[in-house]
């Protein structure tokens, strides 16, 4: 079956597509098969992290980026306090 979203072929018992997450109409019984259930904010991660190539390179150094910003929000009030 081929995903009326992005095009990737899946096997045709696939509830959803592999690449884009869409929900297939005949698996889930719903007229809008975009709609058949949410998607997660932690399904949606989970996705991102495990794309290979360029999808999953942006993914992981945008995920880097946070880290390393959340990490020095913590670290700057320390350093204020030692300096002063």
């Amino acid at each position: 079956m081929i995903c009326p979203r992005c095009g990737s072929p899946n096997e045709d018992s696939a509830p959803e597509c592999s690449q884009c997450l869409y929900k297939f109409r005949q698996y889930y019984g719903y007229d809008d098969p975009g709609m058949a259930t949410p998607l997660t904010s932690a399904r949606l991660i989970k996705h991102a992290a495990e794309q290979s190539g360029p999808q999953g390179l942006v993914f992981r150094i945008i995920m880097l980026l946070v880290a390393l910003v959340l990490l020095l929000l913590l670290i700057a009030p320390t350093v204020r306090g030692i300096l002063s």
